[in-house]
């Protein structure tokens, strides 16, 4: 029983030689290579991850999605659309958002 997953980033597929093929063709044909080629199928695995956690309606979780490449639409646009209302903005935490801010402007490594 699984009752939280955190997904880190996008898990991209590697860079070779077919895959780029792929990209060239989905540019080629639909000006959206990389997403074709990359972006569509980490947002797949990333949602498989997140369905490890909820499984039925009756299930309760908590998925974190750890990096800002969620909140860009070419990544969001995969995820089920009963998540959120019109952006996964909506799910982000404000005091969280804060406290990471508040981090980095107190950053050492400036001193």
């Amino acid at each position: 029983m699984v009752i939280g997953a955190f997904v880190v980033g996008p898990p991209l597929p590697g860079f070779d030689f077919e895959r780029e093929k792929m990209k060239d063709y989905y540019e080629n044909f639909y000006n959206a290579g990389f997403d074709y080629a990359y972006t569509y199928p980490a947002m797949a695995k990333a949602v498989q991850a997140a369905g490890r956690v909820i499984r039925s309606e009756r299930d309760k979780g908590i998925i974190i999605l750890m990096d800002d490449r969620f909140l860009e639409k070419n990544y969001y646009q995969s995820l089920p659309q009963d998540w959120f209302t019109e952006t996964p903005r909506e799910l982000v935490s404000k005091s969280i958002l804060s406290d990471v801010s508040d981090f980095w402007s107190r950053s050492t490594y400036d001193e």
